[in-house]
């Protein structure tokens, strides 16, 4: 008992006062880095809500992949067509969002709370465009 109030005494109240701030401010910052995370997914969500040409985009290719006729624009004769325009600009967009995932720039679970079931759905018909468009 003796040697821990030896060990008591000589800790200095500056230093306790010191590592307490210091964890305060990791807490802090963690938490801040949370929050703009946060809050850039919910920017990014606003911006797909309000970007006219996405939305004209995803018109355009919601039909082509339930009618499982997308592949065909990955051929050359298709390359300048309205379609395979607004194909790329929907895999662009979703490009940009999982490099901003990967990156920890936006927050996946809110993403995915939001897009989930479209993102499937786009993501299951891009790899035999994206295979095609590299073989021809």
């Amino acid at each position: 008992m003796e040697n821990l109030y030896s060990y008591l005494s000589q800790i200095d109240v500056k230093t306790c006062v010191l590592a307490a701030s210091a964890i305060s401010a990791l807490y802090s910052i963690h938490r801040n880095t949370t929050i703009n995370r946060r809050r850039a997914t919910v920017d990014l969500v606003l911006h797909q809500k309000n970007d006219e040409d996405l939305k004209t985009s995803n018109q355009i290719v919601n039909p082509l992949i339930h009618s499982q006729n997308i592949t065909k624009f990955a051929a050359k004769e298709h390359a300048r067509s309205d379609e395979t325009k607004a194909i790329l600009m929907v895999l662009n967009n979703y490009e940009f969002i999982a490099t901003g995932i990967r990156e920890k720039a936006f927050d996946f679970n809110l993403y995915k709370l939001r897009f989930f079931a479209i993102f499937c759905l786009v993501i299951s018909a891009s790899p035999t465009l994206i295979i095609g468009s590299y073989t021809d």
